[in-house]
């Protein structure tokens, strides 16, 4: 009967629209970046230079300051309430069934979900954060992954026409210790510059191995005498977005950029 057959066209529907991820929690986040672009577009952003008097570095354990929440509230009430929401929507992702559940698993294999270029939207690390008023400049900050290969590259592209730098690149390998942890090791860093240096050099490569306080001083961790393997949560993963809190507490928003 078509009023039998339309009941259970509906329970199957509604079944599995219960079955399936919700995608309001993702929706929540991006808007709740939104709004924290908004009030800093008004207010400002934190204003980070390098090393501990640039606010770059906590003072005490000279990692990788954590902005959050002190760094955003200082900026303005606007911006930390702001912030707050995005910590709040991350939260409430994280809770959400997704690929992160076994995506380590799937590293050094061609087909990982982790594979691509992954820009980033949002972060609380101070070493991440670039803005056209500080003395870093402003920049792109972007991680481009190769899971086959079992390498991450941490990429910063200059985009202040006044820096001397284009770009700034730190290789890294990886290996999965858990279904949603991967740790990892610096390999080198490679500054590459938008006129040669000394009428020579257009790129000065370093190589990190072992780990040296520069690699350090990059991005994440923290350099102490009994410093931890550096290593990262997945907090959320589809094919569009990827959400992970590292070894020190920051948390990153990356979007994976299309081909």
């Amino acid at each position: 009967m078509p009023h039998t057959a339309a009941l259970v066209v509906s329970l199957v529907a509604s079944a599995s629209a219960l079955s399936a991820p919700s995608s309001a929690p993702k929706a929540a986040l991006f808007k709740a970046i939104d709004t924290f672009n908004a009030a800093t577009a008004v207010d400002g952003t934190v204003p980070i230079d390098f090393g501990v008097k640039g606010g770059e570095l906590d003072k005490k354990s000279r990692a990788p300051r954590n902005l959050f929440p002190d760094g955003f509230d200082a900026v303005s009430e606007n911006v930390g309430t702001a912030a707050k929401g995005v910590m709040a929507a991350v939260d409430a992702l994280a809770g959400e069934a997704s690929l992160a559940a076994n995506a380590a698993d799937t590293w050094k294999t061609a087909d990982s979900p982790l594979t691509g270029e992954w820009s980033n939207l949002w972060t609380t690390a101070a070493d991440a954060t670039f803005d056209s008023k500080s003395e870093r400049g402003a920049a792109k900050v972007s991680n481009v992954v190769d899971a086959r290969k079992g390498r991450i590259t941490n990429v910063i592209k200059f985009t202040d026409p006044e820096s001397k730098a284009d770009a700034l690149r730190v290789r890294l390998t990886a290996k999965a210790v858990g279904a949603r942890r991967l740790e990892l090791t610096f390999r080198w860093v490679c500054v590459t510059f938008k006129k040669r240096l000394f009428g020579i050099f257009r790129s000065v490569y370093v190589p990190l191995v072992p780990a040296t306080f520069l690699a350090r001083l990059i991005f994440f961790f923290r350099p102490t005498r009994a410093t931890p393997t550096p290593f990262f949560d997945l907090l959320y993963l589809d094919d569009e977005l990827r959400v992970q809190k590292t070894g020190e507490g920051n948390v990153f928003v990356q979007k994976k950029l299309v081909e």
